[in-house]
């Protein structure tokens, strides 16, 4: 079994990618259209997959739904898809 990667391995991984044109720009195509309310804003940078969440008025969270889970940050696809999974709405 492959052991994980670490998040500065992923990071790496990613950069490269992304100086080379191979990382997905359409994030839109993994959040589900029950979960299209939930989702402010999304970009592609050399930073990383980000997902903006309507958490301000909404409250919208991921990962464990904490005040400071309105951001979906990850380095690759697969990271990002399990993340999306965390997304629920919460009280504010």
């Amino acid at each position: 079994m492959a052991r994980e990667r670490e998040w500065w391995e992923k990071e790496e991984a990613y950069q490269q990618a992304y100086r080379q044109g191979k990382v997905c720009t359409w994030l839109w195509k993994y959040i589900p259209d029950r979960l299209a309310e939930a989702v402010a804003w999304v970009d592609t940078n050399l930073d990383g997959y980000w997902i903006y969440l309507n958490n301000e008025d909404e409250g919208w969270r991921a990962y464990d739904h904490a005040e400071d889970c309105g951001i979906i940050h990850e380095y690759n696809i697969s990271d990002l898809k399990e993340a999306i999974k965390t997304i629920e709405k919460c009280e504010v």
